[in-house]
């Protein structure tokens, strides 16, 4: 959007009032500049008074100043923004013209504990879940499958399993559906490995240098020692979590908080890195900071809306983020 005359002073203003009262930073943990949370309220203003909840941002003369700070906070103050994103060290992404609510890497803070989910967020594993059933169900005489797995990656072999029956009643009794279907998935996880999502590795690894991580999976324990194998991450995983581990599966927050006891670390000051709904709904009900990995996600929109930010990829990460976030 063009800021006119009366809009441009009023944040010339509070950028003034802003270097005299810093209270800029505490408010908003936005960057080194003491106006920019100052701005971000100014931005909110106009769109308040604009009665407008999108806001489009066109490139001013100049040195691109206005934009990236307009790119940077509009997020913050609640308003769609349609605009140029950049990389830069407060988390912008490769220039590029994106539609919808931009999430701002500033929303994450005061992390001591981080902790990656598995399939998915880690490794593009979930393609998995659809195979485990269709083979499952081919042995035991059911061709033409007329299964849904997308609402269940994130979860338990166990709920899927019920979901299964529910679909063909038959079944019941036959097998220990839960316990075959985590056979087929251990099987395609080690003879037809996933891909790592891009940089996951390097994630893990720069978060372990500055504070304990831990991997929380709705997978069992054995596919998730042989996917830290696998990525050659044992050594910068403190603690780690399967199905088996939790009474209740995800969005139970029952893994979630079993790590965070066992790192002594308060829920409130753990991230989450997720891929999928109830992972996310498992983090947030555990009362911790979320990040949505989209890599492989159904619906972007909605798994990037239910977490405090999103990214494609880990290379999505500003440059010391961990860094950056943790508890100082």
């Amino acid at each position: 959007f063009k800021i006119n005359a009366l809009e441009m002073t009023t944040v010339i203003v509070n950028i003034i009032l802003a270097s005299l009262f810093p209270i800029g930073r505490d408010v908003y943990a936005a960057s080194d500049l003491v106006a920019d949370g100052i701005l971000c309220g100014a931005i909110k203003q106009i769109a308040r008074v604009r009665h407008q909840r999108r806001i489009r941002i066109a490139e001013l003369p100049g040195r691109g100043f206005t934009v990236d700070l307009l790119t940077r906070f509009a997020p913050i103050s609640g308003t769609d923004v349609v605009g140029f994103r950049e990389r830069a060290d407060a988390g912008r992404l490769d220039r590029h013209v994106r539609e919808g609510k931009l999430l701002c890497m500033t929303r994450i803070k005061n992390v001591a504990a981080v902790f990656f989910d598995m399939d998915g967020t880690l490794v593009d594993s979930e393609i998995f879940t659809a195979q485990a059933v269709n083979t499952l169900c081919g042995e035991l005489g059911i061709d033409d499958v007329d299964i849904d797995c997308s609402p269940f990656e994130g979860t338990s072999w166990e709920l899927l399993g019920e979901e299964i029956l529910r679909h063909y009643p038959s079944l019941a009794g036959t097998e220990d559906i839960p316990s075959r279907l985590h056979q087929i998935y251990q099987y395609l996880l080690i003879n037809d490995p996933p891909a790592i999502i891009y940089k996951a590795r390097e994630a893990v690894i720069a978060a372990h240098e500055l504070m304990p991580t831990a991997i929380v999976s709705s997978s069992n324990r054995e596919s998730i020692e042989e996917t830290m194998r696998r990525m050659d991450i044992s050594a910068h995983i403190n603690f780690y979590a399967g199905a088996e581990d939790c009474d209740k599966g995800k969005p139970a927050p029952d893994g979630y908080l079993k790590a965070a006891e066992f790192l002594q670390t308060d829920a409130n000051q753990c991230l989450v890195f997720e891929d999928s709904i109830p992972g996310i709904k498992a983090a947030r009900n555990a009362g911790m900071q979320v990040v949505a990995v989209t890599y492989g996600s159904h619906n972007v929109e909605q798994v990037s809306s239910k977490a405090d930010m999103a990214i494609k990829d880990y290379s999505e990460l500003e440059d010391h983020f961990f860094e950056r976030i943790r508890v100082l």
